[in-house]
């Protein structure tokens, strides 16, 4: 079908475009994951509209179309799930972090109050 084939080509050309920036590094792979997400699923979408539907040719897309969506919701829940863990350990490094300065702090105050303890009573 010329529809089918002229929608591949254009997904095609859209594929290479974003493929070349992250190449060439105009986007991050985060952007290129999301740009080629994107352009399957406007792919999707398209060759799904043409078809009928109530056909098997719609059902089969709209099947494919229902994957994506759910591994795409997948993969954003496991990217949450693993910033949620960054930022606890960043937040547990910054409060050791505080920690030994404040150690630090009061092991100088110590040494100091040692020092003059010692001095006073030479």
């Amino acid at each position: 079908e010329k529809r089918l084939h002229a929608l591949e080509l254009w997904t095609q050309k859209r594929q290479l475009e974003i493929k070349k920036d992250y190449r060439q590094r105009q986007i991050s792979q985060g952007q290129y994951e999301a740009a080629m997400l994107e352009q399957e699923m406007q792919f999707l979408y398209a060759r799904r509209n043409l078809y009928e539907k109530d056909s098997a040719e719609y059902m089969e897309v709209d099947l494919q179309i229902q994957d994506k969506l759910i591994d795409a919701r997948e993969q954003v829940q496991e990217k949450l799930r693993e910033s949620a863990q960054i930022l606890e350990e960043a937040r547990i490094d910054s409060l050791e972090d505080g920690l030994d300065k404040e150690l630090s702090i009061e092991q100088q105050r110590y040494d100091r109050e040692l020092e003059m303890i010692r001095g006073q009573l030479i």
